[in-house]
Order: structure tokens, then sequence, then C-alpha cells
């Protein structure tokens, strides 16, 4: 059974399976989610990027050499949360924001430090909607269940891989509005995978 989407939703769109093996599709640029009976689920399409190696990302950068759509900003959201979060530990913050262990996800543990002190000094913001807005514009994914439940992630996003935040776009369309409805049962098992 396919859904059918409003004509304006194709656009970039991805088929995916829901719990009930329905065919789906996925709305990739904006992040919004999987089409479900006129409601929304969020799709985990999730890739292993952690063998990727520095050389072979600047080797294929080379080759590529295509201009890089970051709208004039040199340092980006993602490589700023990357060292952010690479730096936790060190300057002792990582019981408000840190690496899961896997190193897949990461999770703000004290979201009232994290507002009070993380996020003026190093984001320039005050409220937690604005940083979990810019997660979304960039494709950031949240878990729902297990042990990285309220973590967040995206395929380039790996612990001691900041590098790879190099193919972390920022979205230029605007959803719908909708906010996609958690799908647990795509959310994928990072304690099943090596650790990074």
């Amino acid at each position: 059974i396919i859904v059918s989407m409003p004509p304006r939703m194709r656009i970039g769109a991805k088929m995916c399976k829901n719990r009930d093996n329905v065919t789906t599709h996925n709305e990739s640029l904006t992040g919004i989610g999987c089409h479900r009976s006129a409601q929304f689920v969020v799709c985990h399409d999730y890739h292993d990027h952690s063998s990727e190696t520095e050389h072979e990302f600047m080797m294929t950068k080379l080759n590529n050499s295509k201009n890089n759509n970051t709208g004039g900003v040199r340092i980006t959201f993602p490589k700023i949360l990357h060292l952010v979060l690479s730096k936790a530990e060190e300057y002792g913050f990582d019981h408000i924001v840190s690496w899961q262990p896997h190193g897949r996800s990461f999770l703000v543990r004290d979201r009232e430090k994290f507002v009070k002190i993380i996020m003026p000094k190093y984001f320039n913001q005050t409220k937690y909607t604005s940083f979990q807005r810019q997660l979304n514009m960039y494709g950031f994914r949240h878990l729902t269940i297990g042990m990285d439940r309220n973590a967040y992630y995206h395929e380039y996003f790996l612990k001691h891989k900041g590098f790879l935040c190099e193919h972390i776009r920022r979205t230029s369309i605007k959803g719908n509005g909708v906010k996609g409805k958690p799908n647990p049962n795509t959310e994928p098992k990072f304690y099943e995978m090596p650790f990074v």
C-alpha cells in the first residue's frame, strides 16, 4: 500500500516502512518524517560512517571540490557542538552534556545548567528551543527509547570524527509546522554497533 502525500511534500522524499510494514514517504529535506495515515512519524535511516578515515574524507573533498553551502559561516553549528562535546570532560561539564558511551549520539544531562552555562558561552543562545531548532535544521534526530532516550544523533556526527561534520548541511527548506510522531521501531540500536 502506498500512502500518497500532498504534491509540495514529494520533493526529496524517501521511501521507508512503518511498523505495520506499510510503505510510506520520508520527508528527508525538512526532517519532518514519514507520512502515515494523516500523521507524520520520524523515520530513522542510519548509515554507519564510523570506519571512514580523515584521509579518505579529504581525498573525497578534493575530488568533489564543490563550494560549501554554509551561508558564509566558517564554523558551523555542528562543528561547534562537536568541539563542545569533545572538550566536555576536560573542561568539567560532562555532567551537563556529553557523548553517549558508544560515541554515536549525545545527551543533554542537565537542561537547566546547559541553558544557563553552556548555551550562552558556546552557542550565543539562551533558549533550549533555539538549540533544538538548530539541531532540527541540521538534520539531527531525537531518540525516544532505551539507554539513549532523549539523546540526539546524526549519522555524520561521531565521537573522535569531527571531520565528518563537513557532510552535515543546514536545510534551507522550512517545515510545514507538523511535528513528527516518534517512531521507536526504526530508531538505530547503537549499543549493538561497534563503539566509536
